[in-house]
């Protein structure tokens, strides 16, 4: 009996520390999750003053960052108004390839056709003159456009846009006005003199030639466009007058491609080879100066080639002349890429707008010839080799035989009656 109520004790024993143990357990339990709680809120209300805080600094950036870019651009402009514009006409000329005259005359040309045509943000904040002044910077340089955005106070794809715009603008308004044939007899007279004084060959109305201008790999065909000097480029196929003024191009052949090819397939070579065409009417018994690349044709006179069995005297004296005269394509060239020595190098621009801006730089060197804004002779860039392939072109017409063979007889007659003379 008396084991009987020892056990009983002992079970009511156990489940009272067992009812006890969960009660603390749960006791326990609940404190630790008002803790959490507790933890929580005090977390979440720390949360939110950094997220206010994080906040405010970057509203205190943003405005730091428009604050200095308004400075920049405060200083920008008052270099370019202050100090560019005011700067002696020696170093403006020799910044921006032209003289204050001649870029006001062109801001007063083309600022209204920008004002007219530009209706997007790319051209507001700044003053045309600014952007018509970096947009002859990067063409007179090359500098990389962050560098020019920095200079002239403006972002790197506002400077782009001021270029397509400006350039697009020049194309659109000198193109057909400052790159043209002839059109008059005086002016056709005119030329043909020209070239007579300098090498006696009569009825010379041009020199053509190519030249490559480096630009970065094409996506597209990039082989196409490695030439045979070692390096990318586009091909500018250019008639040049007396003067060294462009009367015609071609802009954008790989570089790789022959001149012949670029010229067979150029407005040029329709003008001329169609005997459909009125326009030949006004260039009878005239014809161009070309190198040995061009075939030799009724209206382009190349030199004669020494094919292994020599020149005769009449033949190397010819080879003379001709050279003589068409070095005016040479020279042109080489005022160009000194005035514009953005051609010198790779391109950094899209590809798309590489052929316009080769364009626009040619309009602007006849501008500035025609107002005789000349580029001084240390400034002038001198190319190792206009040519645009070293092979010799072996085409030649019976037509453009005969022409170059009275050519070479004229020549020689009055080279001899001269000596006789003396």
């Amino acid at each position: 009996m008396n084991n009987e109520i020892q056990i009983s004790i002992i079970i009511i024993i156990i489940i009272i520390i067992l009812i006890k143990y969960n009660e603390f357990e749960e006791t326990l339990i609940t404190s630790c999750q008002v803790e959490q709680e507790e933890q929580k809120e005090e977390e979440d209300s720390n949360i939110l003053p950094l997220s206010l805080l994080y906040l405010h600094l970057n509203r205190i950036r943003t405005k730091e960052c428009i604050d200095l870019r308004k400075l920049n651009r405060s200083i920008s402009q008052y270099w370019f108004n202050e100090i560019c514009l005011n700067l002696p006409d020696f170093e403006f000329k020799r910044h921006f390839r032209l003289t204050r005259s001649t870029f006001e005359w062109l801001c007063c040309e083309i600022i209204p056709l920008l004002r007219r045509e530009i209706t997007g943000s790319s051209m507001v904040g700044l003053a045309w003159e600014q952007k018509i002044g970096a947009t002859l910077w990067f063409l007179a340089t090359g500098e990389c456009f962050r560098s020019i955005g920095d200079r002239f106070g403006m972002g790197e794809s506002t400077f782009s846009y001021a270029l397509r715009d400006v350039v697009n603008i020049l194309i659109t308004k000198f193109l057909s006005e400052k790159i043209v044939f002839p059109s008059t007899e005086l002016e056709i007279n005119e030329i043909t003199n020209g070239f007579r004084r300098i090498g006696r060959i009569p009825n010379v109305i041009g020199a053509i030639d190519g030249s490559h201008i480096p630009i970065k790999a094409p996506h597209l065909f990039p082989v196409d466009y490695f030439n045979r000097k070692g390096f990318y480029s586009i091909v500018l196929q250019a008639l040049v007058d007396h003067k060294k003024k462009f009367l015609d191009i071609c802009v954008g052949w790989p570089g790789s491609t022959h001149d012949s090819r670029v010229l067979t397939n150029s407005n040029l070579y329709n003008k001329f080879n169609n005997q459909n065409n009125l326009v030949t009417t006004y260039f009878n018994n005239k014809y161009i100066l070309g190198d040995g690349g061009y075939p030799n044709l009724g209206w382009l006179i190349v030199p004669y080639k020494n094919i292994g069995r020599g020149l005769i005297q009449e033949q190397t004296y010819f080879n003379l002349k001709h050279s003589q005269t068409r070095i005016k394509i040479e020279q042109a060239f080489g005022l160009l890429k000194g005035r514009w020595r953005c051609l010198l190098h790779n391109l950094e621009v899209s590809f798309e707008i590489v052929s316009h801006i080769i364009t626009a730089c040619c309009i602007l060197h006849n501008i500035y010839e025609e107002r005789y804004d000349f580029l001084p002779p240390g400034e002038q860039y001198h190319d190792t080799g206009t040519d645009i392939n070293s092979e010799t072109n072996n085409i030649e017409t019976s037509e453009g035989n005969a022409k170059r063979n009275a050519i070479c007889d004229f020549l020689w007659d009055s080279h001899q009656r001269r000596n006789l003379i003396v």
